[in-house]
């Protein structure tokens, strides 16, 4: 309960936009009065901005735009997909998320981390947001990443495999696949 991450000895007008939809339980609003103690107690409440309401995707998107870096310390999850760094990437921000399986679609867009544990995050960010050229290579594959995977795009390459031109999945199979489709 006593950690400092460091962040604000480093940069003393950091600020942290932590965003969570509150769930309606007992829990929920219990674990909240825990994290507003704490900020408190370690005096990080103008450090902090905590948005719990449920907010439309469009209006989390616009939030992001303000953030220099977004972060996704998830635990292990045994979901194929995040809907979070989903929407998180439509933001187009540079993004620092921990190794997860969750993420594997994302991983050469993202600067990543292997724990979610306050040193290792403290760290990272500080690598991050010292660094002006790994945030903007950052900003540029997530940018491009969003652009090959819009739904235009997808839409357009699909077409074309209808019409009969080289299905873009073609370059997904190595020789051995192709092997094994074609003779079937």
């Amino acid at each position: 309960m006593g950690y400092r991450s460091g962040a604000e000895y480093v940069n003393p007008d950091i600020t942290m936009l932590g965003m969570n939809a509150l769930y309606p339980s007992s829990d929920s609003s219990e674990y909240l009065f825990e994290i507003e103690t704490l900020m408190n107690t370690l005096e990080l409440t103008g450090n902090i901005v905590l948005k719990t309401e449920f907010m439309e995707i469009e209006e989390v998107i616009n939030y992001l735009h303000s953030c220099d870096l977004v972060v996704l310390p998830y635990d292990y999850s045994s979901e194929g997909a995040s809907g979070s760094m989903a929407i998180v990437t439509s933001a187009k921000r540079p993004i620092v998320a921990t190794r997860q399986g969750v993420f594997k679609d994302f991983e050469k867009n993202i600067y990543s981390v292997d724990s979610n544990e306050p040193p290792v995050l403290a760290a990272s960010l500080a690598t991050a947001l010292s660094n002006p050229h790994l945030l903007q290579q950052l900003r540029e594959k997530t940018t491009q990443f969003v652009k090959e995977n819009c739904w235009e795009e997808i839409t357009g390459q699909f077409l074309k495999a209808i019409e009969g031109e080289e299905s873009p999945a073609d370059h997904c199979l190595d020789a051995q696949q192709r092997i094994s489709v074609d003779s079937d």
